[in-house]
């Protein structure tokens, strides 16, 4: 990221020893970014664009590959994504009423999203489990309502038909940080095709009226073939890829804790019909958390156990003799019934320790 202080200030070291070089010549002093930089033209810069001759962008370069089909004059299908930090509710970290963003002073969390929607991974392989998909779990921008005002999150989808040639125009607003996201698209390789920086912050329709007039310039030959890209804060960076590799296929910032929290989507390549076959006996997942109805016990029960065994062979011969593993799973079962507390007989004196135990496990319920 190329923010404050706390991130211009990181850096890492290395001394370069050439073979039959002295062994005892070592830097004099200890040795930071402000003593090894040096002036010059610099390859893939932050938040730079192709207008920028200090920096080599990505877009610059010649690819050593021929080009394909993503290439064409026009691609079939065109998303874009904009995205920024914004100041909203998150209930993962700013929960209304109690420390909503505006109460909790001074340290605050902004969400990155991507089209102000969250991602929310599914709790099983979209691709292995598709009878599993609830209706109301996906969603895109089209479907989900006031995002721009309230917190939105679900797993986020945006569907490609199998050979379609797709551009992406992403575009960081670059209102709240002077920071920097790579992007990274699974399944697929990517033509780099237009990168700029316009300003400190951009809007999205800003980019969209630019495009409009013709005034964003493409490389539709030689363009390089990448799978992670930068986006320059305050501008735009544009991406094209031939969808033919059918399937649901992730993209987002390759910043761990960003994508962590949400800053990612899917894409979905093809429909299931295109997918290859889920083979026999393949394993499933889901969130195993107990139920409602498995949590409503009666008062004298504390605790549940289940058993899973997992059968297999040490080859794929007739006569191979099973091994089978037995998996026990333990957890409390705190229920609303087991947890209650009555305090109409309790001492006055008692009385707040027995109200620090009940909000303790109501805490723990929550």
């Amino acid at each position: 990221m190329d923010g404050d202080e706390r991130f211009t200030s990181v850096h890492q070291v290395a001394v370069l020893r050439y073979q039959g070089a002295p062994r005892d010549e070592d830097p004099p002093e200890d040795v930071g970014y402000e003593e090894a930089y040096r002036e010059g033209l610099t390859m893939n810069a932050l938040n730079t664009g192709t207008d920028d001759h200090r920096s080599v962008a990505i877009p610059r370069l010649e690819a050593i590959i021929a080009d394909d089909e993503s290439l064409k004059p026009k691609a079939d299908l065109t998303y874009y994504i904009s995205y920024d930090f914004y100041n909203i509710d998150n209930p993962h970290f700013h929960r209304f009423p109690y420390y909503g963003y505006n109460q909790a002073v001074p340290e605050k969390v902004s969400t990155p999203q991507l089209n102000f929607i969250s991602m929310k991974l599914p709790p099983f392989p979209l691709l292995s489990q598709p009878g599993d998909i609830a209706p109301d779990m996906m969603c895109d921008s089209s479907t989900a309502k006031n995002c721009t005002r309230d917190y939105c999150e679900c797993t986020h989808v945006l569907s490609v038909p199998l050979g379609d040639v797709v551009e992406l125009i992403i575009i960081d607003k670059g209102v709240r940080y002077d920071a920097n996201h790579p992007f990274h698209l699974h399944g697929h390789g990517f033509r780099v095709v237009a990168m700029e920086r316009l300003n400190s912050s951009i809007t999205e329709e800003e980019v969209r009226s630019l495009d409009k007039a013709g005034l964003i310039r493409r490389k539709l030959s030689g363009a390089p073939l990448k799978d992670t890209v930068t986006v320059p804060d305050g501008g735009y960076t544009i991406v094209r890829f031939h969808a033919n590799n059918p399937g649901y296929w992730l993209f987002h910032c390759h910043i761990e804790f960003h994508v962590e929290i949400g800053m990612a989507l899917v894409f979905k390549v093809g429909e299931h019909s295109d997918f290859p076959p889920v083979p026999r006996g393949f394993p499933q997942c889901n969130s195993w958390l107990p139920s409602e109805e498995e949590l409503d016990v009666s008062d004298t029960t504390t605790s549940k156990t289940t058993t899973s065994t997992i059968t297999y062979s040490e080859n794929d011969e007739d006569n191979a003799i099973p091994n089978i593993i037995s998996i026990t799973h333990w957890w409390p079962l705190l229920t609303q019934t087991s947890a209650r507390i009555s305090i109409a007989s309790v001492a006055r004196s008692d009385l707040i320790s027995v109200l620090g135990a009940a909000l303790f496990l109501g805490a723990v319920l929550r």
